[in-house]
């Protein structure tokens, strides 16, 4: 079993999933899961930080998010941003505290859920990390990164099956993101590889 933080280009991604995360934490959630209250609209500095952030301008993009926390403390989106931040500069106590911060305040929050499960991949917690994930997709069966996390989770575990479930489910969500199809293709000739050496 590989260490996550090894898998082929997986610190390379995590700048861009991390950015989508923190783009669409006030944008996607206008379908909120039960019991989620609407996130406050996105401030200028926000807006303005997310696309920082998509451009690895990381100084920039945090000091963007701490102004628009100051300006609104319920800006929980803004922490994450942060926190964000923190995981790609591997401050991973730093990024857990701003992640625990936003989870005491709102538990349900499917985005605050798939960062904890990128700190604690990072920890290698899979078992932690996998409760997270699932939990993120369970309050938004329609957020695409924790999906991606738990099939790449599964691959690497040389669970094929799992992985094949997963991309399956990824595929159902997103029919238009080559990743599902892609992963699952890689997940079936794995298995068929595998299948072929146990006999």
């Amino acid at each position: 079993m590989s260490d996550p933080a090894n898998w082929p280009g997986f610190r390379a991604r995590i700048i861009p999933f991390l950015a989508g995360a923190a783009a669409l934490c006030a944008l996607s959630l206008r379908a909120e899961p039960i019991g989620v209250k609407p996130p406050p609209p996105p401030s200028k500095e926000m807006s303005q930080a997310v696309t920082l952030l998509g451009q690895g301008k990381l100084n920039e993009a945090d000091a963007l998010f701490q102004k628009a926390v100051d300006r609104n403390p319920n800006q929980l989106d803004a922490v994450l941003g942060r926190a964000q931040i923190a995981v790609t500069e591997q401050q991973l106590d730093k990024a857990d505290q701003m992640v625990d911060m936003v989870l005491k305040r709102q538990d349900n929050l499917p985005e605050a859920h798939n960062m904890k499960g990128v700190v604690l991949l990072l920890r290698k917690d899979k078992d932690g990390a996998r409760r997270e994930f699932s939990r993120a997709v369970q309050l938004q069966p329609k957020y695409i990164t924790p999906r991606i996390y738990l099939a790449m989770m599964s691959r690497s575990n040389g669970d094929y099956t799992g992985a094949i479930d997963q991309y399956k489910q990824l595929i159902q969500t997103a029919p238009r993101l080559p990743t599902g199809y892609l992963g699952e293709a890689e997940a079936l000739t794995m298995q068929r590889l595998w299948l072929a050496v146990l006999h």
